[in-house]
């Protein structure tokens, strides 16, 4: 028996070409904005956001897209980093982050800022690799005095050393590269504050929505004027109970509402505010400052559109 080929005919060839013309488009332009919409609100945020390199280089954006031509995000953290750690600076890192680039390609390779010690956290446990959290408290409680002491992160995989740090009165706070980056710098506050004062000591201050426990937040920048929009504090982990409050400040500078006292528990870490949905808030940049008393703990910037 023969097989009869069987033409397709004028439209039935143009069908065949816009379906090959959308496989060969499409995949470009969908995995070019995975990261985009994992950073928003959606069915990708939970695979596709940048939550654990927020602070230092897209990463998402890196793994959803294969096209890696026009991709120099960790090339401009790296320069960063290297412009602004003083020098003789002590800097930890993980293996999940930067920790590789920086310390075995560009100083190792390229001879950037031999300087400075790039530290790997032990946080798996393995010998001969990295260095224990006690390893770095003791090299952190020598250079905090001198402001060398940097950390890439206040948060995972560092809490229990976040912990061993605050035991000797030392916390991080955000140290800013520009361009939407920042790490962290260690900072000595007395000792009698971190165990018996009425203060919180924070290390950063996050705007977005989506702050309950075992939710991915998302972070954002700029708001529309109706949308509710919620502030999230950071902080070393509390000795004594402390009141907190919220005071959200339009463009103008003045008040636009006080939250009423949150009564953080000791042994906490966090604690978050909501601004309800309302229409017709004045658009330009506004801000949210955490009050302990009369004393500013923390302060996020954001863009009402």
């Amino acid at each position: 028996m023969r097989a009869h080929a069987r033409k397709l005919g004028p439209w039935g060839t143009r069908g065949l070409l816009a379906v090959v013309g959308f496989c060969v488009a499409f995949p470009p332009f969908f995995y070019r904005n995975l990261p985009v919409w994992g950073s928003q609100d959606g069915v990708w945020h939970d695979d596709f956001n940048n939550l654990h390199t927020k602070n230092t280089h897209d990463c998402a954006a890196y793994i959803a897209n294969p096209n890696k031509r026009h991709w120099d995000d960790m090339a401009r953290y790296a320069e960063a980093v290297f412009a602004q750690l003083p020098e003789g600076a002590a800097f930890l890192d993980d293996d999940g982050r930067t920790f590789y680039t920086l310390q075995l390609y560009y100083q190792k390779y390229h001879h950037r800022r031999p300087d400075v010690r790039f530290m790997l956290l032990n946080s798996w446990g393995f010998s001969n690799w990295g260095v224990t959290e006690d390893d770095f408290v003791r090299t952190a409680k020598r250079q905090t005095p001198l402001g060398l002491a940097f950390m890439v992160a206040a948060g995972s995989p560092y809490q229990s050393l976040l912990d061993k740090l605050a035991k000797d009165g030392i916390v991080p706070e955000r140290f800013p590269l520009g361009e939407g980056r920042w790490i962290y710098r260690l900072r000595q506050v007395p000792r009698a504050q971190m165990t018996h004062g009425d203060r919180l000591f924070v290390h950063d201050t996050f705007v977005g929505h989506g702050f309950t426990p075992g939710k991915a937040p998302v972070l954002k920048s700029s708001f529309e004027a109706d949308e509710a929009i919620e502030v999230k504090l950071e902080f070393a982990r509390t000795a004594t109970p402390v009141s907190v409050r919220f005071r959200w400040v339009d463009p103008t500078g003045a008040s636009y509402a006080l939250s009423d006292p949150f009564e953080v528990p000791s042994n906490e870490i966090g604690v978050w505010s909501r601004l309800d949905r309302k229409d017709a808030r004045q658009p330009g940049p506004w801000h949210v400052s955490a009050l302990c008393g009369d004393v500013e703990v923390g302060r996020a910037s954001f863009t009402i559109r």
